[in-house]
Protein backbone atom coordinates (compact mmCIF):
# COMPACT_ATOMS: atom_id res chain seq x y z
CA UNK A 1 0.00 0.00 0.00
CA UNK A 2 3.22 2.66 0.44
CA UNK A 3 4.19 1.73 -2.25
CA UNK A 4 0.91 2.36 -4.77
CA UNK A 5 0.61 5.69 -2.92
CA UNK A 6 4.61 6.56 -3.47
CA UNK A 7 3.86 5.52 -7.50
CA UNK A 8 0.68 7.44 -6.98
CA UNK A 9 2.10 10.56 -6.46
CA UNK A 10 4.65 10.01 -8.75
CA UNK A 11 7.45 9.63 -6.50
CA UNK A 12 8.93 7.09 -8.41
CA UNK A 13 13.09 7.66 -6.75
CA UNK A 14 11.55 7.23 -3.17
CA UNK A 15 9.27 3.91 -4.37
CA UNK A 16 11.97 2.58 -6.16
CA UNK A 17 14.24 2.73 -3.17
CA UNK A 18 11.14 1.75 -1.11
CA UNK A 19 10.54 -1.35 -3.37
CA UNK A 20 14.59 -2.39 -3.09
CA UNK A 21 14.56 -2.35 0.85
CA UNK A 22 12.00 -4.55 1.09
CA UNK A 23 12.41 -6.86 -1.82
CA UNK A 24 9.34 -5.66 -3.34
CA UNK A 25 8.85 -6.01 -7.47
CA UNK A 26 10.12 -2.76 -8.97
CA UNK A 27 8.24 -3.34 -12.19
CA UNK A 28 4.95 -1.57 -11.87
CA UNK A 29 7.28 1.71 -10.86
CA UNK A 30 9.00 1.51 -13.71
CA UNK A 31 5.59 0.94 -15.47
CA UNK A 32 4.25 4.16 -13.93
CA UNK A 33 7.04 6.38 -14.23
CA UNK A 34 7.14 4.96 -18.35
CA UNK A 35 3.55 6.13 -18.40
CA UNK A 36 4.23 9.42 -16.71
CA UNK A 37 6.98 10.71 -19.00
CA UNK A 38 4.68 9.38 -22.40
CA UNK A 39 2.08 11.41 -21.20
CA UNK A 40 4.85 14.53 -20.20
CA UNK A 41 6.12 14.30 -23.86
CA UNK A 42 2.90 14.50 -25.14
CA UNK A 43 3.36 16.89 -28.27
CA UNK A 44 0.36 18.96 -26.84
CA UNK A 45 1.87 18.99 -23.37
CA UNK A 46 5.39 19.71 -25.04
CA UNK A 47 4.11 23.18 -26.98
CA UNK A 48 6.56 26.26 -26.70
CA UNK A 49 9.05 23.99 -25.04
CA UNK A 50 12.39 23.99 -25.47
CA UNK A 51 13.99 20.92 -27.85
CA UNK A 52 16.51 20.38 -24.72
CA UNK A 53 13.45 19.55 -22.82
CA UNK A 54 12.09 17.01 -25.27
CA UNK A 55 15.53 14.60 -25.66
CA UNK A 56 16.33 15.08 -22.00
CA UNK A 57 12.24 13.58 -21.14
CA UNK A 58 13.22 10.93 -24.36
CA UNK A 59 16.61 10.18 -22.81
CA UNK A 60 15.07 9.40 -19.65
CA UNK A 61 12.07 7.36 -20.44
CA UNK A 62 14.25 5.29 -22.70
CA UNK A 63 16.64 4.88 -19.38
CA UNK A 64 13.28 3.49 -17.56
CA UNK A 65 12.07 1.03 -20.56
CA UNK A 66 15.80 -0.22 -20.52
CA UNK A 67 15.66 -1.39 -16.68
CA UNK A 68 12.11 -3.46 -17.44
CA UNK A 69 11.59 -6.84 -17.55
CA UNK A 70 8.09 -7.03 -19.74
CA UNK A 71 9.50 -6.14 -23.08
CA UNK A 72 6.07 -6.63 -24.51
CA UNK A 73 5.00 -3.27 -22.88
CA UNK A 74 8.42 -1.42 -23.66
CA UNK A 75 7.34 -2.44 -27.16
CA UNK A 76 4.25 -1.55 -27.24
CA UNK A 77 4.93 1.71 -25.15
CA UNK A 78 7.25 2.52 -28.03
CA UNK A 79 4.92 1.95 -31.04
CA UNK A 80 2.20 3.92 -29.21
CA UNK A 81 3.91 6.64 -27.84
CA UNK A 82 2.70 10.16 -29.47
CA UNK A 83 5.86 12.30 -29.28
CA UNK A 84 6.54 16.25 -30.25
CA UNK A 85 8.49 15.77 -33.11
CA UNK A 86 9.17 13.02 -35.72
CA UNK A 87 12.97 12.90 -35.04
CA UNK A 88 12.23 12.06 -31.30
CA UNK A 89 9.56 9.49 -32.95
CA UNK A 90 12.07 7.39 -34.78
CA UNK A 91 14.45 7.44 -31.97
CA UNK A 92 12.15 6.07 -29.83
CA UNK A 93 11.00 3.00 -32.33
CA UNK A 94 15.04 2.56 -33.60
CA UNK A 95 15.50 2.28 -29.35
CA UNK A 96 12.35 -0.63 -29.51
CA UNK A 97 14.53 -2.22 -32.44
CA UNK A 98 16.97 -2.76 -30.34
CA UNK A 99 15.37 -4.34 -27.67
CA UNK A 100 13.95 -6.82 -30.01
CA UNK A 101 17.77 -7.61 -31.56
CA UNK A 102 18.48 -7.79 -27.95
CA UNK A 103 15.66 -10.08 -27.08
CA UNK A 104 14.48 -12.22 -30.35
CA UNK A 105 12.85 -15.17 -28.87
CA UNK A 106 11.47 -13.34 -26.09
CA UNK A 107 9.27 -10.71 -28.12
CA UNK A 108 6.10 -11.60 -30.31
CA UNK A 109 5.97 -11.80 -34.13
CA UNK A 110 3.60 -9.03 -34.14
CA UNK A 111 4.87 -7.04 -32.30
CA UNK A 112 8.45 -7.04 -34.42
CA UNK A 113 6.21 -6.38 -37.21
CA UNK A 114 4.14 -3.09 -35.14
CA UNK A 115 7.74 -1.44 -35.05
CA UNK A 116 8.83 -2.60 -38.63
CA UNK A 117 5.68 -1.06 -40.04
CA UNK A 118 5.87 2.19 -37.65
CA UNK A 119 9.81 2.78 -38.96
CA UNK A 120 8.59 1.89 -42.36
CA UNK A 121 5.79 4.38 -42.48
CA UNK A 122 7.67 6.93 -40.87
CA UNK A 123 10.44 6.68 -43.33
CA UNK A 124 7.85 7.36 -46.30
CA UNK A 125 6.54 9.96 -44.36
CA UNK A 126 10.04 11.55 -44.63
CA UNK A 127 10.31 11.18 -47.93
CA UNK A 128 6.76 12.39 -48.82
CA UNK A 129 7.45 15.81 -46.80
CA UNK A 130 11.20 15.97 -48.03
CA UNK A 131 12.05 19.88 -47.80
CA UNK A 132 8.74 20.50 -46.57
CA UNK A 133 7.63 22.28 -42.86
CA UNK A 134 5.35 19.94 -40.95
CA UNK A 135 3.63 19.63 -37.82
CA UNK A 136 3.31 16.34 -35.30
CA UNK A 137 -0.75 16.60 -36.27
CA UNK A 138 0.26 15.56 -40.13
CA UNK A 139 2.35 12.72 -39.14
CA UNK A 140 0.06 11.17 -36.52
CA UNK A 141 -2.78 11.66 -39.47
CA UNK A 142 -0.78 9.87 -41.70
CA UNK A 143 0.36 7.18 -39.38
CA UNK A 144 -3.17 6.67 -39.18
CA UNK A 145 -4.54 6.34 -42.55
CA UNK A 146 -5.12 3.82 -45.02
CA UNK A 147 -2.61 4.15 -47.61
CA UNK A 148 -4.35 2.97 -50.97
CA UNK A 149 -6.43 5.71 -49.67
CA UNK A 150 -3.82 8.16 -49.60
CA UNK A 151 -2.76 6.59 -52.86
CA UNK A 152 -6.32 7.76 -54.54
CA UNK A 153 -6.59 11.08 -52.85
CA UNK A 154 -2.54 11.69 -54.56
CA UNK A 155 -3.97 10.11 -57.91
CA UNK A 156 -7.13 12.48 -57.72
CA UNK A 157 -4.90 15.74 -57.18
CA UNK A 158 -2.64 14.65 -60.61
CA UNK A 159 0.66 13.87 -58.00
CA UNK A 160 1.56 10.87 -59.97
CA UNK A 161 5.32 10.84 -57.98
CA UNK A 162 3.40 10.68 -54.62
CA UNK A 163 1.24 7.87 -55.49
CA UNK A 164 4.06 5.69 -56.91
CA UNK A 165 5.84 6.57 -54.12
CA UNK A 166 3.02 5.15 -51.79
CA UNK A 167 2.13 2.63 -54.18
CA UNK A 168 5.62 0.71 -54.07
CA UNK A 169 6.84 1.58 -51.08
CA UNK A 170 3.54 -0.18 -49.73
CA UNK A 171 2.08 -2.26 -52.05
CA UNK A 172 1.88 -5.54 -49.54
CA UNK A 173 -0.44 -2.98 -47.42
CA UNK A 174 -2.43 -1.34 -50.30
CA UNK A 175 -3.82 -4.73 -51.55
CA UNK A 176 -4.90 -5.81 -48.09
CA UNK A 177 -7.44 -3.25 -49.32
CA UNK A 178 -7.72 -3.57 -53.15
CA UNK A 179 -10.97 -4.56 -54.37
CA UNK A 180 -11.70 -5.03 -58.22
CA UNK A 181 -14.06 -1.90 -58.11
CA UNK A 182 -11.28 -0.22 -56.30
CA UNK A 183 -8.47 -1.16 -58.80
CA UNK A 184 -10.58 -0.32 -61.97
CA UNK A 185 -11.35 2.97 -60.08
CA UNK A 186 -7.95 3.80 -59.39
CA UNK A 187 -7.00 3.82 -63.49
CA UNK A 188 -9.74 6.54 -63.60
CA UNK A 189 -8.72 8.87 -60.77
CA UNK A 190 -6.22 10.89 -62.66
CA UNK A 191 -7.22 14.18 -64.18
CA UNK A 192 -8.00 14.24 -68.24
CA UNK A 193 -5.57 17.29 -68.10
CA UNK A 194 -2.62 15.12 -66.62
CA UNK A 195 0.43 14.62 -68.96
CA UNK A 196 0.96 11.71 -70.66
CA UNK A 197 4.41 11.19 -69.37
CA UNK A 198 2.74 10.94 -66.06
CA UNK A 199 -0.13 8.75 -66.82
CA UNK A 200 2.29 6.51 -68.66
CA UNK A 201 4.53 6.35 -65.54
CA UNK A 202 1.60 5.27 -63.44
CA UNK A 203 0.25 3.03 -65.74
CA UNK A 204 3.68 0.80 -66.14
CA UNK A 205 3.87 0.55 -62.34
CA UNK A 206 0.35 -0.22 -61.81
CA UNK A 207 -1.14 -2.14 -64.36
CA UNK A 208 1.39 -5.27 -64.03
CA UNK A 209 1.34 -5.13 -59.99
CA UNK A 210 -3.21 -5.39 -60.30
CA UNK A 211 -2.28 -8.44 -62.29
CA UNK A 212 -0.01 -9.66 -59.74
CA UNK A 213 -2.27 -8.99 -57.07
CA UNK A 214 -5.87 -9.82 -58.22
CA UNK A 215 -4.33 -12.32 -61.36
CA UNK A 216 -8.87 -12.73 -62.60
CA UNK A 217 -8.41 -8.80 -63.22
CA UNK A 218 -7.06 -9.82 -66.98
CA UNK A 219 -10.59 -9.30 -68.98
CA UNK A 220 -11.88 -6.32 -66.95
CA UNK A 221 -8.38 -4.43 -67.85
CA UNK A 222 -8.60 -5.52 -71.47
CA UNK A 223 -12.34 -3.94 -71.56
CA UNK A 224 -10.59 -0.97 -69.46
CA UNK A 225 -7.67 -0.73 -72.36
CA UNK A 226 -9.58 -0.43 -75.11
CA UNK A 227 -12.22 1.92 -73.98
CA UNK A 228 -8.93 4.18 -72.37
CA UNK A 229 -7.51 3.99 -76.13
CA UNK A 230 -10.40 4.87 -77.80
CA UNK A 231 -11.14 7.88 -75.26
CA UNK A 232 -7.55 8.89 -76.25
CA UNK A 233 -8.12 8.58 -80.12
CA UNK A 234 -10.91 11.32 -78.94
CA UNK A 235 -9.22 13.76 -76.86
CA UNK A 236 -5.61 13.59 -77.65
CA UNK A 237 -5.88 13.81 -81.32
CA UNK A 238 -2.85 16.03 -81.70
CA UNK A 239 -0.66 13.28 -79.95
CA UNK A 240 -2.07 10.56 -82.00
CA UNK A 241 -0.71 8.04 -82.19
CA UNK A 242 2.07 8.75 -79.71
CA UNK A 243 0.59 8.69 -76.70
CA UNK A 244 -0.74 4.96 -76.67
CA UNK A 245 3.29 3.99 -76.46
Amino acid sequence: ARLQRLIKRAKFTEALSFAQSFNLEPEPVFMAQAASLVTRLSPWKMEGKQEEDCDSLLKELMTCLDEMSNIDYVIETCVTAALPTTKATRQLLLFARAVIEANVTRVKEDLRLKVSFALHRLETFTLLTSGVMTTIDSWLEFCRAEVLGLVESALTQGNVPKALLLWTRHMAECSKGLTLERALAALEKLPESQDMPSVLSWLAQFLPDLLFVIPNCLPHLADWAIKATRQLELSRRHEWPEVVH
